[in-house]
């Protein structure tokens, strides 16, 4: 398990922590997040990931989750994402699969099975209009079919 260092956040004073796996009993106020593997669909055009998140009920209810990929084939790379914006944080664990597409930008027409760099960043304001929290996650995972 990795926690990241404690952050104070402006006027608000939450505290911010990362973890790679869920666990117990974490405070309300406390903001996780997990990227889990992604399943190829489309022929490659496309990859599903599950995204594990909790944040607090306080915060606006409207958050901002944004997943970036990036694989390596052979001297190129492909890469693409997908924004979700249509969740409410509840307090509790949720999983939201999102499916991104491979940017034609990228040169590479689809994914392949295979390991990935994945980039999650979360974006959640507290309702009492406080300084916004922003979490952000950079790992390895992997494509499967």
């Amino acid at each position: 398990m990795y926690q990241a260092p404690h952050q104070q956040g402006g006027s608000c004073g939450r505290e911010l922590s990362l973890m790679f796996v869920a666990a117990p009993a974490q405070a309300a106020d406390t903001v996780l997040l997990d990227i889990g593997q992604g399943t190829l669909v489309a022929d490659g055009t496309k990859v599903a990931v599950s995204v594990t998140l909790t944040c607090p009920t306080t915060t606006d209810n409207q958050p901002v989750l944004n997943l970036g990929l990036t694989q390596r084939i052979g001297v190129k790379s492909a890469f693409g994402g997908q924004g979700v914006v249509s969740f409410v944080c509840t307090g509790e664990p949720q999983t939201i699969v999102i499916t991104a597409s491979v940017s034609r930008r990228s040169g590479v027409a689809y994914f392949r099975v295979g390991k990935a760099m994945a980039n999650a960043i979360l974006n959640t304001c507290p309702a009492d209009g406080s300084e916004c929290i922003t979490v952000e996650l950079t790992r390895e995972i992997k494509f499967k079919l």
